[in-house]
């Protein structure tokens, strides 16, 4: 993991993350709400680039990465929001004991799958919580925890992160 400078304007510095071989890499923060504050109104903005490659391999699991937005109360993880590239196993869907699957939407967990490449994100937390993490009430957000993670499963695959402009902000 490293700082690098940011492609859209040399000031700036962005986190990059590469991870290869058999691993598992994460890196996190936590941001806890001002006090007496709400999800209510609350932005998410960032602009990353992920790339996974699992290799030659055509059976190797697949690569997985995503920036993870975990909502918590003042205890526990109420639900998270992944901004995900999650590669599907070549047989996927086969019917073939023993295959992984895809990971899929629950009531406390919201997957956008955004594949390789470079995207843009920025989304009213509070809404994206009413809408597509039904087990989760924003009101009781009190921290937010921001994640990269990334899983590479043969030891050939590698996967990359690049993540800029983070930014976490009330709407005025």
């Amino acid at each position: 993991m490293e700082n690098v400078t940011s492609a859209t304007n040399s000031s700036d510095q962005m986190l990059y993350t590469k991870l290869t071989g058999d691993n598992i890499g994460y890196v996190y923060q936590d941001i806890e709400l001002p006090k007496g504050k709400t999800m209510n109104g609350l932005y998410f903005e960032a602009e990353i680039k992920m790339e996974g490659y699992k290799g030659n391999d055509m059976l190797a699991d697949p690569v997985e990465m995503f920036l993870d937005v975990v909502l918590s109360d003042d205890s526990k993880e109420l639900g998270e929001i992944w901004y995900a590239n999650i590669q599907a196993h070549a047989l996927e869907g086969s019917g073939l004991v023993g295959v992984p699957g895809t990971h899929q939407s629950t009531g406390t967990r919201a997957i956008i799958q955004l594949g390789d490449g470079y995207h843009r994100i920025k989304d009213n937390l509070y809404a994206k919580a009413l809408d597509s993490l039904s087990g989760v009430n924003p009101e009781d957000v009190r921290k937010i925890t921001l994640s990269c993670v990334m899983y590479t499963r043969s030891k050939y695959a590698k996967a990359e992160i690049y993540l800029d402009k983070v930014k976490l902000y009330y709407a005025k």
